[in-house]
């Protein structure tokens, strides 16, 4: 089940996946260093267009934000590969740096 369920109806893969990893970024629950750095990285290589992370700043799910935000970047095309690879590496990092 997605982080939230209806929030992203409205926004493209990148959007979604961009906003979610800088969602992280700026929660005020704990999160490790280590995992907002690499969700900066990944917000980094998606582009800097964050104008909707606010849908996500009310979760407490962590790791199901950054799963989410993976699962968008496997929904983009093809000719954004290397962009989706390298954020894609970024969230399996601040994944790993959760636990």
């Amino acid at each position: 089940m997605n982080t939230t369920d209806t929030a992203d109806n409205n926004l493209d893969p990148r959007q979604a996946a961009r906003a979610r990893f800088n969602a992280v970024t700026r929660l005020t629950i704990p999160v490790p260093n280590a995992t907002r750095l690499h969700c900066a990285a990944a917000v980094d290589a998606l582009g800097d267009d964050t104008a909707m992370t606010h849908l996500y700043l009310n979760t407490r799910d962590v790791e199901g934000l950054i799963r989410d935000a993976l699962r968008e970047l496997g929904s983009l095309p093809l000719e954004d590969f290397v962009t989706v690879r390298v954020a894609a590496a970024h969230g399996r990092r601040a994944l790993r740096a959760l636990h």
